[in-house]
């Protein structure tokens, strides 16, 4: 039978369990407003529409490609088609285009993407920036002089 000091420790590994999810959802919403904000940045570099749901409007793979067309300055084939399969050919495009430019993506199928895996779709757009979006900055010496951090991004 259990001890009132074991409830009491039960009760409070609970407590601490929730905190730690709570801070991790909080976690994911501020990263999910900024990376939007960023994406919908780039897109007005280009005249793309913007996103309003990052997870959501980035299932099929269209505004991942349009994203790597505006980092990359090449022009990405885009399936039209509205089922999955056409998602996966997408999301799966745009892996390809990220290893061809040396981004290792470790554990991110196009399947997690194309299901709306919040973690990993946080992780896509994090090493999109972090190696599309600062390294193209870094290996432009002329850009990075003429204009702020804050620009580039």
């Amino acid at each position: 039978m259990a001890s009132h000091g074991d409830i009491a420790e039960g009760g409070a590994n609970e407590e601490f369990s929730d905190i730690i999810k709570w801070r991790s959802d909080e976690h994911d919403a501020v990263q999910k407003k900024t990376f939007t904000k960023w994406i919908n940045a780039q897109f007005s570099k280009t005249g793309k529409t913007s996103i309003k749901d990052m997870f959501s409007d980035l299932r099929d793979g269209r505004k991942l490609l349009d994203l790597l067309e505006g980092l990359t300055g090449t022009v990405l084939t885009k399936e039209r088609g509205s089922t999955r399969v056409h998602s996966l050919n997408n999301v799966n495009r745009v892996l390809q285009v990220l290893h061809q430019n040396s981004v290792d993506l470790v554990n991110i199928g196009g399947t997690d993407i194309v299901d709306g895996n919040h973690k990993l779709t946080l992780g896509l757009i994090w090493s999109i920036i972090l190696h599309l979006a600062v390294d193209y900055s870094s290996a432009q010496p002329e850009t990075r002089k003429k204009s702020s951090s804050r620009q580039r991004l």
